[in-house]
């Protein structure tokens, strides 16, 4: 068994560090869990065993940056059974046997004890001639347009990873349009790792690594998929970075709805950076 510690700015800390103090939650829980950090108040307390992760936290307190860094080192590890154990004035605990559904309870529990940070993401829309102003986009929108409402991903692989260079993801859509999961993910998009790339698929939208992030981008998707239209967005947008910190990303952002009767909708976003894009000043 081991225990670590991820602190509030997402660093990890083996629970034998010396920069590591007594745990809050008394001496039974940092023998289980491993001992706190210098900075308690954010921090995340993990204990593997095997195939199996004992996670300890409190969601009011606990910063971005550690359930972020969290995030990646499920998503590493994939482990068999997920203990989750989380303070809202008692203990609570729940025992999950898939690693997703852990990681989505953990976004949840997070996010709900916290303001969304709404602000620092815009966009704006635009007409969709606009995306002739950038080739890649426009040949996408055209095969789009011969596809539909067939969604043929043989068809989109090469404009998607070679013309666009890996930045797009691939939806699939719930009954209700609603519950947004990842088909695929690529691997053009620089805040994400190989890992979060390889594992993704299953995941729903909002929960990349920056749920606040995640669940805004949601949005536009449900948008363009209830409208069964082509949407065409400018974003800026301030996105929290696993062990980096704050990065701004401005792109612009093309979305793909697919529905086809009888068979699950898809939708295709794909993007490309556009540093004339400054979004700060704007309402959103």
């Amino acid at each position: 068994m081991s225990a670590f510690l991820i602190d509030d700015q997402g660093r990890l800390w083996h629970a034998d560090s010396p920069e590591i103090g007594p745990s809050r939650d008394g001496p039974q829980r940092a023998r289980e869990s491993g001992r706190h950090a210098r900075s308690p108040r954010g921090a995340v307390q993990v204990t593997r065993a095997g195939r199996c992760y004992r996670i300890r936290f409190r969601p009011a307190e606990a910063s971005e940056a550690a359930v972020a860094a969290l995030a990646y080192h499920i998503a590493d590890d994939r482990p068999a059974r997920v203990i989750l154990s989380w303070y809202d004035g008692v203990w609570h605990e729940t025992l999950f046997s898939e690693w997703s559904r852990a990681l989505a309870r953990l976004f949840e529990l997070s996010a709900g004890a916290r303001r969304p940070r709404r602000d620092t993401f815009r966009h704006k829309r635009r007409p969709i001639r606009a995306v002739f102003r950038h080739p890649p986009l426009a040949r996408l929108l055209a095969r789009w347009r011969s596809l539909r409402p067939h969604f043929d991903l043989p068809s989109l692989e090469p404009l998607l990873r070679n013309d666009l260079w890996g930045r797009y993801i691939i939806l699939e859509a719930g009954p209700d349009g609603l519950h947004l999961t990842f088909r695929a993910f690529g691997s053009g998009f620089f805040s994400y790792n190989e890992t979060w790339v390889r594992t993704a698929p299953g995941l729903r939208l909002q929960d990349v690594p920056d749920y606040d992030y995640g669940a805004w981008v949601a949005e536009a998707y449900r948008a363009a998929l209830a409208a069964d239209a082509p949407r065409l967005d400018d974003v800026d947008a301030v996105v929290a970075v696993p062990r980096v910190g704050a990065m701004r990303f401005r792109y612009r952002r093309l979305i793909l709805p697919f529905r086809e009767s009888g068979r699950t909708p898809y939708l295709v976003g794909a993007s490309v950076f556009d540093p004339t894009i400054d979004l700060r000043d704007d309402a959103r």
